[in-house]
């Protein structure tokens, strides 16, 4: 009887993580929506990688550790290098989660990985 209480609140441990898991991917979901004309604006008012890097104190949420960063830094590859991984260092949703213990707001969890995205595809064009 012991044993097969544990397995029961194992189990409803299990389906109450599944559905926290659920809510937060439609939350994230949900705010993209929201937020996606802000950051298409923000991706077309700049030009790759160094336009995104320059621009990137627009779209970032309250708070996240980032200074802004002028063009003439990113002049040499290096520095857009640089630059780009500082960058993934605030955007990463990874590193987001581990800034927020796990569970990051839907808006910043979902701007963070929208960023990142958008940062990833053009670095890979710049290099």
């Amino acid at each position: 009887i012991q044993e097969a209480k544990k397995v029961q609140e194992k189990m409803l441990w299990k389906q109450e993580m599944e559905a926290r898991e659920q809510q937060a991917t439609e939350d994230k979901l949900r705010v993209k929506d929201e937020i996606r004309e802000e950051i298409k604006q923000w991706k077309n008012e700049s030009t790759g990688i160094q336009g995104y890097l320059c621009n990137l104190h627009k779209v970032l949420w309250e708070g996240a550790d980032w200074k802004p960063v002028p063009l003439f830094e990113l002049l040499e590859p290096s520095k857009v290098k640089k630059f780009y991984l500082k960058a993934q260092l605030v955007v990463h949703p990874d590193k987001v989660n581990q800034k927020f213990d796990g569970n990051p707001p839907p808006e910043i969890a979902a701007r963070a990985d929208m960023i990142a995205d958008i940062l990833k595809e053009s670095m890979a064009k710049f290099f």
